[in-house]
């Protein structure tokens, strides 16, 4: 009887890549290489069974002393219904192919950089932000494609959903909160397609989406005790620890010191009020207008504020075409396109106040 050995832990992609495609095998004609269903073997393989053990799961030994093959691209290719993928050189079977590759070369370390800093693991990306922007280069060609289709390869899952879905698992769960979903809404839109489906949802459960706040999945490890410090690293911390005490000594005595506000201020001169008899002034009064000078100035203003408005009210009518434009973008012209109408009525009010007054 075949074997698949796949990993525990609720976060390997790849042995979830391996157990979807084995629930897709059961419930089609069987895997793609015509044996039966394996067996789950929740651990690595006994060194017994084979001299060479596998390097990495999931693994599958098609029977005893039968073929070994590992890594979850082939493991789920050999698991996977016939048939499903397109018939060999149709143009499903080479979209597959196409898209099986993209998610093994740039979705998976893209996926990878940017969440394992996220759950507080190393990564060979130092900058969280770059891992970020990686990740965000990764989904667009895949943003472009679901733009116009439902899946990757026809119109139902094959290998390439399976592929690219258990590759952004982590992003979705830990990283791309509901701002980032709505930035990539095609993507969003076909992950949660793909998980919902009987085969996803028997491996993957309820696949809870990042909402902001952290929700870790793996086992704790255990303790590891620092090493020894050193004697400059001793050194620096009693420095840094008498900076400290001389700060907090500072803010002790400014805490004790009346606030500036209640200081008693120096009584001022008394001085002799004198008549200041008759002012004239030279210059004109601020408070005095001329209506019709400034009906022109409102008249003008007014033209350029219609002229504005018209300009945002044609962009937002361009923006109804099947066009991508950010979200972003579209809510700042609406809130500008609001503040130029309110300024347009104001503006109307004002003309006709000075039209009164002429």
């Amino acid at each position: 009887m075949s074997i698949l050995y796949v990993s525990p832990h609720p976060d390997a992609f790849p042995s979830l890549r391996a157990l979807i495609a084995a629930r897709y095998g059961e419930a089609g004609d069987g895997p793609g290489w015509g044996g039966a269903h394996p067996r789950i073997c929740l651990q690595p393989p006994p060194t017994s069974r084979t001299p060479f053990p596998p390097p990495r799961l999931p693994a599958l030994e098609q029977g005893p002393g039968g073929l070994w093959v590992w890594g979850a691209t082939a493991v789920a290719q050999l698991l996977w219904p016939a048939g499903l993928g397109g018939p060999g050189g149709s143009r499903a079977a080479v979209l597959v192919q196409q898209w099986v590759s993209y998610a093994d070369t740039e979705l998976i370390p893209a996926a990878c950089g940017a969440t394992l800093p996220a759950l507080g693991l190393r990564s060979s990306v130092q900058d969280p932000q770059a891992a970020l922007g990686a990740l965000g280069r990764a989904l667009s060609p895949l943003e472009e494609w679901l733009r116009l289709h439902t899946y990757l390869a026809g119109e139902a899952p094959t290998l390439a959903d399976l592929a690219a879905v258990t590759a952004l698992l982590l992003p979705f769960r830990y990283v791309l909160d509901p701002s980032a979903r709505r930035i990539w809404g095609n993507v969003s839109r076909w992950f949660i397609t793909c998980v919902q489906q009987p085969e996803f949802r028997a491996v993957l459960g309820e696949v809870v989406l990042y909402s902001g706040a952290r929700h870790l999945s793996q086992q704790p490890g255990p303790e590891v005790t620092a090493p020894p410090k050193t004697a400059g690293q001793l050194k620096k911390e009693a420095k840094k620890r008498e900076k400290l005490q001389k700060f907090q000594q500072k803010q002790k005595i400014q805490q004790q010191q009346p606030p500036l506000g209640e200081q008693k201020k120096p009584k001022s001169e008394k001085r002799e009020k004198r008549d200041p008899g008759v002012i004239t002034y030279d210059l004109p009064t601020p408070g005095l207008v001329d209506p019709a000078r400034e009906l022109g100035k409102l008249q003008a203003k007014r033209g350029e504020a219609q002229r504005q408005a018209q300009r945002l009210r044609e962009r937002r009518s361009a923006m109804s075409y099947p066009v991508k434009v950010p979200l972003k973008v579209q809510e700042a012209d609406e809130a500008k396109l609001r503040q130029t109408e309110a300024e347009l009525r104001k503006m109307d009010e004002a003309i006709t106040l000075f039209q009164k007054m002429l």
